[in-house]
């Protein structure tokens, strides 16, 4: 890929975190206004549409009010991160510590969203939560192995550079 292409595939991705980091804290701020129409007005009709049909509780929807904030937070510190991977690139410096280290963070965001989709199972049991449950998983230790792959690439363009 040549570098032209690669500047414009950064800026492009570069928008597409920034608009979803805008969209995660819109929904995640927003998200007791949302909740509560849902559980708690004539929306009770689409949530038994989704299956959603077990008793809403007074316990049920601080847990899930809790499970979108800390959801939201932790999607937000993959995006964070996401975007300073894409700055370092932009200025040519993919293989470097500093990007290790931040996939590494954002593998572990993603352990910690695996870990609430994880409890959110005892509370609201579903499969699509198992299911993005398990997606998470693998997308963190993926994530974790391509850290390990950078910083070993990264250690060994510091050697080339010193022998130069």
């Amino acid at each position: 890929m040549n570098s032209k292409a690669t500047r414009w595939l950064v800026a492009f991705l570069t928008v597409v975190v920034i608009f979803l980091s805008v969209c995660d804290v819109l929904i995640t701020c927003t998200s007791p206004i949302w909740l509560h129409t849902f559980y708690k007005t004539e929306f009770s009709a689409l949530r038994i549409m989704l299956g959603y049909n077990y008793a809403m509780s007074d316990v049920i929807y601080p847990y899930m009010l809790t499970f979108f904030i800390i959801s939201g937070l932790l999607c937000l510190g993959v995006l964070a991160e996401a975007f300073r991977i894409l700055q370092r690139i932009k200025k040519s410096n993919a293989f470097c510590d500093g990007n290790a280290v931040s996939l590494r963070n954002a593998a572990i965001c993603s352990f910690g969203l695996f870990v609430v989709f994880i409890i959110k199972m005892f509370v609201s049991p579903s499969i699509l939560t198992l299911v993005c449950g398990g997606m998470f998983l693998l997308f963190a230790l993926f994530i974790l192995v391509i850290s390990q792959l950078v910083r070993v690439a990264a250690q060994m363009k510091e050697e080339n550079d010193l022998t130069i």
